[in-house]
């Protein structure tokens, strides 16, 4: 599959997050997949789980720089806009954060240490993150065997 989409799929990095954020939702979309909290939590943990299995942690990390400067823009307002579908930024980003770190804790231990993800959420972050792609893997697995040709 990393090959297919390395050689296929030629978006700019710093457009894959969004890209498979909205196809998150297209797939809840077409798929009528069932979403327990809100749709907009579900397709960040798409496009986090989607990258991090094709090994494009780079394009998380791109996102996640994204979200700093909107996060920054918004602690200097007065504006924050607590009424929208999506999280705050600052939670998105740890949330978002806590699935790459869950994904290989050695990889990521700096986070930790340098105060980018508390120690108290990093230790949750395995978890959050096989629990994530287990979901996704349950959710999706009918749809994408049942367009795989058959032996």
């Amino acid at each position: 599959m990393n090959n297919y989409f390395s050689s296929r799929f030629k978006l700019p990095r710093r457009f894959l997050f969004t890209f498979l954020h909205e196809l998150g939702h297209a797939l809840v979309d077409q798929y009528q997949l069932p979403i327990i909290g809100r749709e907009e939590d579900a397709a960040d943990s798409f496009a986090a789980v989607f990258l991090i299995l094709m090994r494009r942690d780079d394009a998380i990390i791109d996102a996640l720089n994204q979200f700093e400067v909107i996060a920054a823009v918004e602690d200097e307002s007065a504006n924050i806009p607590y009424w929208d579908e999506h999280e705050l930024t600052r939670q998105r980003i740890y949330n978002i954060a806590c699935l790459l770190y869950g994904s290989s804790p050695e990889s990521y231990r700096n986070w930790v240490t340098e105060g980018r993800l508390p120690d108290t959420r990093a230790k949750l972050c395995p978890t959050e993150y096989e629990q994530a792609k287990g979901s996704w893997a349950k959710l999706l697995v009918s749809h994408i065997n049942s367009r795989l040709p058959q032996e």
